[in-house]
């Protein structure tokens, strides 16, 4: 264990299971009692007899559960046969050696709950660095309108007319140019560009995103070029993370725009007049090309470029450096340059092999 992040208190496996069990599928067993404890998760390797761990899959967890040290184990209900040898071997260890399963439909979901009581996330809302929350050091436009328990740091610039909504942060050298507006209890970090933006709430901005730059739009004429103004803005939703160096471009006549709870990682480009909806994911290096459209709930592999005006259904998955330029339709995994659909990548590589051997 390194000594950067302190774990809360020692918690029973009964409290455990009052917070994490919030839809009432979650078994335990066997069933523990009010002494029976764990100090902290951890991973399978540093597993001890106080821990917390999970299995994503049935074959890691059948290969370790007979020399496992660890006291909770998270998994799929049913992979707990207690009658495979594994399982026996393990439960036969004795009292000094108790183990407890918790299972569950989604072990990586449930784990990361537990972790979350040991290790809470950073309270971003509201963080205060001195009794007024506001820098001396902040240069703030008399025409920006800041409502109470906003925290605004060292060296940070606040333009003309920016509404900031109460329990908001904005971080050291940060600015937020004129007219934006930062909702309730959104963070945004250190070094951060807000420019043309319309943020929701409680979302958080990771240091060194830059939103709201001019599209990369022109027009070529005869060996010339002319940029093309871009009169529109960036709108980010409600419980929006994004991650550092980010950079999110205006749209060119109307929004570039960012839905609900989605995530995005750090070194992501979006493009101009991009359309993302709720709960999407893009890893990082992913490169978003104009106007492109993806749906909700689809995820996108780190790397991956998806070239301009392409539409990407809902719950679509695109696995990571694909190169996508053509649509995507809802359920759909597509993989690979060009991307196409998963079995027909894996196809066209198998009959590339044949041909190499000839």
């Amino acid at each position: 264990m390194n000594s950067f992040f302190k774990a809360n208190s020692r918690l029973t496996i009964q409290e455990i299971f009052s917070v994490v069990d919030i839809d009432g599928t979650c078994r335990l067993h066997p069933e523990p009692t009010s002494d029976d404890a764990v100090t902290h998760p951890t991973s399978i390797e540093g597993a001890h007899e106080n821990a917390v761990i999970f299995f994503d899959s049935e074959k890691k967890f059948l290969h370790h559960i007979p020399t496992i040290s660890a006291c909770l184990i998270v998994i799929r209900g049913e992979w707990l046969d207690l009658q495979h040898p594994s399982i026996k071997a393990r439960l036969n260890k004795g009292e000094n050696k108790k183990i407890f399963f918790l299972t569950c439909d989604n072990p990586a979901f449930y784990f990361a709950k537990i972790m979350q009581l040991f290790y809470p996330m950073p309270q971003y809302a509201g963080k205060k660095r001195q009794k007024d929350n506001i820098s001396s050091r902040a240069i703030i436009a008399k025409t920006a309108i800041l409502e109470q328990d906003v925290t605004i740091a060292d060296n940070a610039i606040i333009g003309e007319n920016v509404t900031i909504k109460k329990g908001a942060y904005i971080g050291e050298n940060s600015v937020i140019g004129d007219d934006s507006f930062i909702g309730e209890n959104t963070y945004i970090a250190n070094s951060c560009s807000v420019h043309y933006s319309i943020i929701g709430d409680n979302s958080v901005i990771h240091p060194g995103a830059v939103l709201g730059c001019r599209g990369f739009g022109m027009a070529h004429h005869k060996g010339d070029f002319i940029d093309i103004p871009h009169i529109g803005h960036v709108e980010i939703g409600d419980n929006v993370e994004i991650g550092a160096n980010v950079c999110i471009d205006r749209g060119m006549f109307d929004a570039t725009y960012i839905g609900d709870n989605v995530r995005i990682d750090n070194l992501v480009q979006i493009g101009h007049n991009c359309h993302i909806e709720n709960n999407v994911v893009l890893a990082g290096q992913a490169g978003v090309a104009g106007s492109v459209k993806i749906g909700a709930y689809s995820m996108v592999g780190g790397a991956t470029s998806i070239a301009d005006h392409v539409s990407i259904g809902k719950f679509a998955k695109i696995g990571g450096k694909s190169g996508v330029i053509s649509e995507v339709k809802d359920k759909e995994t597509v993989f690979g340059i060009p991307a196409m659909p998963i079995k027909e990548y894996f196809r066209a590589i198998a009959a590339l092999k044949k041909l190499g051997k000839k």
